[in-house]
């Protein structure tokens, strides 16, 4: 019987598996085992708590906390852009007024949300 280099190689391929069919799961106890004994120790390294001294009256914290005004839906809808339809003098003009007052609408909306909200304007 004559040996190929590719019988040889075929070989060495399998022993490499069944390698590793069984070092993975000792690779995986090991580091399951590891966590384990670190979670432990991590644990048992945990401070004390502290001990309040008796008679002593803790007093309440008053925290402050704003309440936001919901926003009625007029003021959130979006204002009308216009395009082009064509490359003359005359459209750029026309969309220039018409999305200078889209603008115009759009900061009156801005400062209405701002009056709802409380906001101060500096």
């Amino acid at each position: 019987m004559k040996l190929t280099v590719g019988d040889i190689f075929s070989g060495v391929w399998e022993m490499v598996i069944v390698a590793w069919r069984i070092m993975h799961k000792w690779v995986f106890y090991s580091i399951v085992v590891i966590a384990g004994w670190a979670s432990l120790l991590l644990t048992a390294c945990t401070s004390q708590p502290t001990k309040t001294t008796p008679g002593v009256i803790v007093e309440p914290v008053t925290v402050n906390r704003v309440q936001y005004v919901p926003i009625p839906e007029a003021l959130t809808d979006h204002g009308e852009v216009y395009v082009r339809k064509d490359d003359t003098i005359g459209e750029y003009v026309v969309s220039s007024e018409r999305n200078t007052a889209a603008l115009t609408a759009c900061y009156k909306q801005l400062d209405d949300i701002a009056s709802v909200q409380g906001s101060q304007k500096e």
